[in-house]
């Protein structure tokens, strides 16, 4: 039944329970119909060891491609990168796309949320891969190094200083303590500003919804598929790319651009949610 197999799907609680359980579904797609595979009760209340959760589940996909013959065509998941990885360690020539419900959803809460801190963003790697991407065009607030679906990552993404910072050392001293200060530049324009807003905020509730439409339609932009579209993989990353990013720019969304481009636009992120890297998708 494995090698009849064509798509995996991997469903996950979206939290643990009061038992700090977490219940991994595996779904088989065949022949247009859903046929539950596996499940994986995990706990890692009391687990101490790095990457625990990929290190279970790659154990638990390699049993059953080994025991059971399972080899999907496709991968389908959430946004859980652990998942993701393991998935990936495993099924290597599978194409793993993720769900556009769980990643609209992960996109909408992220440009909702109050905090201006965002993605430790890199303009001159960006800027490496697409010559129209402005350098200076970065948040003016502090990155956050936790900020990212990695976990891996957490914590150790090295901040970028501003293309025209100038590195400045000072002693402080002792028992001094610095006042609390606004963050990000003062816009000329307010045209990033909801009614009523006096202050600059992640991405002002009047562009959520054309950012999130915006990105559906680059998950469906596809050299086969009629429409505003490239003829290649590359030039279509690259179309999509400049959309977003001239979209952000025109309306001055600075740490919205940063967590775009470092949690999805960037290639490697990229070829997880976009329909045409495969080939086998019409």
């Amino acid at each position: 039944m494995g090698h009849g197999i064509g798509s995996n799907h991997f469903f996950t609680t979206d939290n643990t329970n009061v038992k700090d359980l977490q219940l991994y579904t595996i779904m088989g797609g065949h022949n247009n119909t859903g046929i539950p595979l596996a499940y994986c009760l995990l706990s890692t209340a009391t687990a101490i060891t790095p990457r625990k959760w990929k290190i279970v589940l790659q154990s638990f996909f390699k049993a059953l491609m080994e025991k059971y013959g399972i080899k999907p065509t496709f991968v389908h998941t959430d946004k859980d990168i652990a998942e993701i990885k393991a998935a990936q360690a495993v099924w290597v020539t599978a194409k793993h796309q993720l769900c556009w419900w769980h990643l609209k959803k992960a996109v909408k809460s992220h440009l909702e949320s109050s905090k201006l801190s965002t993605s430790v963003y890199h303009p001159n790697i960006a800027r490496a891969k697409f010559k129209f991407i402005d350098v200076t065009f970065v948040p003016a607030g502090r990155a956050d190094p936790w900020d990212t679906e990695d976990p891996d990552a957490q914590g150790k993404a090295v901040p970028v200083a501003h293309p025209n910072a100038l590195p400045v050392k000072l002693t402080i001293p002792k028992g001094f303590t610095f006042p609390s200060v606004p963050v990000g530049p003062k816009s000329e324009s307010n045209e990033e500003k909801p009614p009523g807003s006096s202050h600059h905020t992640f991405c002002a509730k009047i562009y959520q919804e054309e950012i999130v439409v915006m990105m559906e339609c680059h998950l469906c932009t596809h050299p086969l598929i009629p429409g505003y579209s490239a003829p290649t993989k590359v030039g279509i990353h690259e179309l999509v790319v400049k959309e977003m990013s001239q979209f952000c720019v025109r309306y001055d969304l600075w740490e919205c651009w940063a967590y775009l481009w470092e949690i999805w636009y960037a290639l490697v992120h990229w070829k997880l949610w976009a329909y045409l890297q495969s080939d086998k998708i019409p």
